[in-house]
């Protein structure tokens, strides 16, 4: 109790904010709302931790880069799988992409994360729900797009060639 004197609070005002008085009230915090010590007590430190909307929006942003970096790196693993004649795992990239075009398609060229972390922050950069730098962020498909068709023709003239 000595430690809470020295530092401001009296017994009295240290019992009292056990009770749940607000800590505002106290400390002299008037704009901020202040949640009490007992609504912090019984609110586990994780649940407090992940969903405030600052980490919600850093797990959309991570989620959203690492899918970004799997379908990027399937387009460009494409002309590796046709020169070592891996047309089955070509195959299998192609449809894997060819659903993620068909996710925007039906977004109408949005991508769903997008919406997501548009609920979280008012920015509305080209890469606000991204970890890209701006121009990568908003030439995206023209970029990403151009490779994906010149990959699929370079995997074609390999399996033509094959044959």
């Amino acid at each position: 109790m000595l430690s809470v004197v020295r530092h401001g609070l009296s017994p009295r005002r240290f019992q009292a904010l056990g009770r749940g008085i607000l800590l505002r009230r106290i400390c002299g915090f008037r704009g901020q709302v202040v949640p009490t010590l007992r609504q912090l007590v019984m609110t586990p430190r994780s649940h407090r931790r992940i969903l405030h909307p600052d980490y919600l929006l850093v797990g959309i942003k991570l989620l959203h880069t690492a899918v970004w970096t799997i379908m990027a790196g399937s387009i460009l693993v494409l002309p590796v799988a046709a020169y070592t004649g891996h047309f089955r795992g070509a195959l299998i990239l192609t449809a894997f992409i060819v659903c993620e075009c068909a996710v925007l398609a039906a977004k109408r060229g949005r991508c769903p994360m997008t919406d997501w972390a548009a609920r979280f922050t008012e920015d509305r950069a080209a890469n606000f729900d991204i970890y890209l730098p701006n121009w990568l962020a908003r030439n995206n498909k023209a970029i990403f797009g151009t490779l994906f068709a010149v990959n699929e023709l370079i995997v074609l003239w390999r399996w033509l060639a094959q044959l």
